[in-house]
C-alpha cells in the first residue's frame, strides 16, 4: 500500500494487490471527505507523542488518521490519576473503511507519563498499554 499526501488531503492511494470484491463487501464506505486533513499512522503516533511529551496537560487532542484503506480518529483524553504519573487514554474511533462490529465499545490504549521527570525538555512515556483480541500488550520504559 502506498499513500501520497498533499498538504490538506491524500493525493494518491495505490493498493497492490487491490482489495477483492469480497474483501470490500460490508465495509463502511470511504469517500473523498474521509481523505481531507488526515495524516498517516506513523506521523500520527510520532506527532501525538511529541505534543504530549512537551505539554503540562497532555491528555487532550484528536488526530485524524488515514491508512490508505481505512480512516479513523484517535482521541486523547484524561485517564485515571495517580500520585506519580499522568495517565492518558487514546481512544480509537473508526470512521470508514472498516466492517461495522455491532460493538459500540471503542478500543482504548493507555499512555502514561511521569508527572515531574523530563529528559531533554521532554516528558517521555513510561508505559503504553494496547488492548488486542488476545490480551493487552504493555511496553514499559525502564530507567
Amino acid at each position: 500500500m502506498t499513500v501520497n499526501f498533499s498538504p490538506d488531503r491524500t493525493a494518491a492511494v495505490i493498493i497492490d494487490p487491490a482489495l477483492s470484491e469480497s474483501e470490500k463487501r460490508g465495509l463502511v464506505p470511504l469517500d473523498a471527505l474521509h481523505r481531507k486533513n488526515v495524516i498517516d499512522p506513523m506521523s500520527a503516533l510520532i506527532s501525538q507523542l511529541l505534543r504530549m511529551s512537551r505539554s503540562d496537560g497532555p491528555c487532550a487532542g484528536v488526530t485524524q488518521v488515514f491508512t490508505g484503506s481505512s480512516r479513523f480518529d484517535v482521541n486523547i483524553i484524561a485517564g485515571s490519576t495517580k500520585a506519580d504519573e499522568i495517565e492518558c487514554r487514546a481512544v480509537h474511533q473508526p470512521i470508514a473503511g472498516h466492517k461495522p462490529s455491532g460493538n459500540d465499545r471503542p478500543t482504548i490504549a493507555v499512555i502514561a507519563f511521569p508527572k515531574t521527570e523530563r529528559v531533554g525538555g521532554l516528558r517521555l512515556p513510561t508505559r503504553i498499554e494496547v488492548p488486542l483480541s488476545l490480551g493487552t500488550i504493555t511496553v514499559r520504559r525502564v530507567a
